[in-house]
């Protein structure tokens, strides 16, 4: 009897202890599923009704720091004079006027299906051996798209206002710069069951909702970043976030830069080397005076006075790139305007890399380089036609003619509606002048 009933008591105390175990294994499981459902979504991805996510690259989950605030920039200390805040294209860049270190080469790439998908930057090269210190190129524009999309979770009441309700310039940043494993670190199932209730107490330090947000966070981020990204940054400073991309060279450093302006952003492609301490100096200069400013015809017209008030010596010397570039930068489709610039650029002495990438842009835009030069000069047969017609047209007409003719030079609405007067001239003195055509197209 006394047996059994300590049989009994035993079956009672096992039972209690095994529900014991069950409610604290239970609750253990209750308190750690949040976290590993989080840490498996960074290390896994997703894809649930509620969320869906592609397993993330490690540098989008957790940033590395890559911009340093060295003394490289103290090279140019006490050269404000040598350098100058341009207005090119949709933004404020430093470019230097007359600096002993650098000759400026301009960058201008180009669609041929729509020449006004234009992108331009420039090169600091070496004057002798002609190294290239550092390259930019105005990139894409895009708008930012920070809404919380069709993701079920982030539209659930509490966590959609939590989002909202985050200020677009804390969101900005938190882009570039927030580390999404909250400084947990990360947990393999089948790893020590005590580092997983670290990581869980941890994890439940945070609110829920902030973890909810770390995840709308990298969604962004994977819309965002394209390409072959290697980490990210931001410069607080003027608010630039940064992506370091791949390069196929250890010694090159291949950045995008983007600057948001209202619901857009706008991008700079940059490209430094390094271990030079001139071209490092020449990014920390860039990256902390760069700034957004809207393209306008207003600021061509600006820069172009400033360029007119120049001396003739400067007009025609590689400083005087810089204005007439950031002012061409505002008006890229204006026949005139490039043709005054090359010609510009013509009249001084070792301007041919300056000259020569408005050289190609125009011949593939107009057909022609509107070079002044016969070794140089390079056209289409309609653009030869045309100027071989005017040419010839003028040297035919007499002084008497000449009194005769409206001076139409001040009143033709383009050179266009001035060439074609000059071609219907041409027609009208008769079939003579097809063999002279013809016999300067042949030369």
């Amino acid at each position: 009897m006394f047996m059994k009933k300590r049989m009994t008591l035993g079956l009672i105390i096992a039972a209690i202890l095994i529900v014991v175990i069950l409610a604290i294994g239970f609750a253990t499981a209750i308190y750690v599923t949040p976290y590993y459902i989080y840490s498996k979504i960074l290390n896994k991805g997703i894809s649930h009704e509620f969320l869906t996510l592609s397993k993330a690259p490690l540098q989008l989950i957790f940033p590395t720091r890559f911009v340093k605030g060295d003394n490289d920039g103290d090279v140019f200390q006490g050269q404000d004079n040598l350098w100058g805040n341009f207005h090119l294209g949709n933004f404020l860049v430093p470019m230097p006027l007359h600096h002993p270190s650098f000759i400026m080469v301009p960058n201008i790439t180009y669609s041929l299906e729509d020449f006004k998908k234009i992108r331009l930057g420039m090169t600091f090269v070496e004057p002798y051996t002609k190294r290239t210190y550092v390259s930019f190129l105005t990139g894409d524009n895009f708008s930012l798209e920070l809404e919380v999309g069709k993701q079920k979770i982030f539209n659930l009441p509490v966590f959609k206002k939590y989002i909202e309700e985050k200020n677009p310039q804390v969101l900005w940043q938190d882009l570039f710069t927030m580390d999404l494993t909250g400084g947990i670190k990360s947990y393999e199932l089948g790893g020590d069951l005590s580092q997983l209730l670290l990581n869980a107490q941890r994890f439940w330090k945070t609110p829920m909702e902030e973890w909810v947000y770390r995840l709308y966070i990298l969604e962004k981020r994977a819309e965002f970043f394209k390409g072959e990204i290697v980490s990210i940054d931001f410069n607080p400073k003027n608010n630039l976030g940064i992506a370091k991309i791949e390069s196929k060279s250890s010694r090159m450093l291949r950045e995008v830069i983007y600057l948001p302006e209202g619901k857009n952003v706008y991008t700079i492609h940059f490209q430094t080397y390094p271990w030079d301490i001139l071209s490092r100096a020449i990014r920390k200069k860039f990256l902390e005076t760069l700034e957004f400013k809207i393209s306008s015809p207003d600021s061509g017209h600006a820069l172009y006075n400033i360029y007119s008030r120049l001396p003739y010596h400067i007009k025609v010397d590689q400083e005087a790139l810089v204005y007439l570039f950031s002012a061409w930068s505002h008006q890229t489709d204006s026949k005139e305007y490039l043709k005054m610039v090359i010609r510009f650029l013509e009249r001084g002495k070792d301007n041919k890399m300056q000259t020569t990438p408005f050289y190609e842009f125009a011949y593939r835009r107009f057909g022609t380089n509107f070079s002044t030069r016969e070794d140089t000069i390079k056209e289409s047969i309609e653009s030869r036609l045309k100027r071989k017609t005017s040419e010839e047209f003028e040297k035919e007409l007499s002084s008497e003619e000449r009194k005769k003719l409206p001076d139409m030079d001040g009143n033709f609405q383009s050179e266009e509606a001035k060439m074609n007067y000059y071609l219907n001239k041409a027609k009208e003195k008769g079939p003579n002048n097809d063999e002279s055509n013809k016999s300067s197209l042949d030369e």
